[in-house]
């Protein structure tokens, strides 16, 4: 077949007719590949362009971080010491915070600022000092974390649908790991394995308490 497809093209170049209409079909196939190369470098470009408009939009780990360093939202912290569980739920805002401790001892409703700890009890503000026994308090304070980590290298892994930070070096002699996990433009998530213990720190309505319920 590709014999007789030779022999006809070189009857038709013997003629004048013949050789306009191969000059004129090579020309045209011509024109359809430059057609159709304009058009992928077009799509192509869109696309870059687009996923750059993306990415500028999200917002840098930086970012996020100054979120949460504003001290407006809820928090569960929940701390595993030697197999046993001590959670600590509320709301804080700026530097005062209310929350129950709850663990298998006690539970009890609790006020913070930047004085002191108060237990609430009975519609009274009781000051103790026990409220984190037994535990680092750095390891539950945000902006001491995240300053912690500002200048280490991380590790990005995408988990479903969050975005992990993961950190692992030594503070005060000792091993620790702190992995951070981010949905959209938010942190949800921190966790410590520091000294044996972990301390799970779970994040919502950041930016929106706007008053305490003491």
């Amino acid at each position: 077949m590709k014999k007789n497809d030779d022999n006809i093209i070189k009857k038709m170049w013997k003629t004048e007719r013949g050789r306009a209409i191969i000059k004129l079909s090579i020309y045209l196939i011509f024109i359809i590949l430059v057609i159709i190369f304009v058009n992928i470098a077009s799509s192509m470009n869109k696309i870059i362009k687009d996923t750059k408009i993306v990415e500028d939009a999200a917002p840098t780990i930086q970012e996020m971080k100054d979120n949460l360093l504003k001290n407006n939202y809820k928090y569960t912290y929940t701390i595993t010491k030697d197999a046993k569980k001590t959670v600590y739920s509320g709301e804080k805002l700026k530097k005062e915070e209310v929350g129950t401790k709850e663990n298998e001892i006690e539970t009890i409703k609790y006020y913070v600022n930047d004085v002191a700890y108060y237990q609430l009890k009975m519609g009274e503000k009781i000051e103790i000092n026990n409220l984190y026994d037994g535990f680092n308090i750095n390891m539950m304070d945000s902006e001491f974390i995240l300053n912690l980590i500002k200048d280490k290298s991380t590790l990005i892994n995408q988990n479903k649908k969050l975005k992990e930070y993961s950190y692992e070096f030594t503070y005060e002699d000792k091993n620790i790991e702190i992995s951070l996990l981010a949905s959209k433009d938010v942190i949800k998530e921190i966790n410590i394995l520091y000294d044996n213990i972990e301390y799970n720190l779970k994040y919502s309505n950041i930016g929106k308490i706007t008053e305490l319920d003491i």
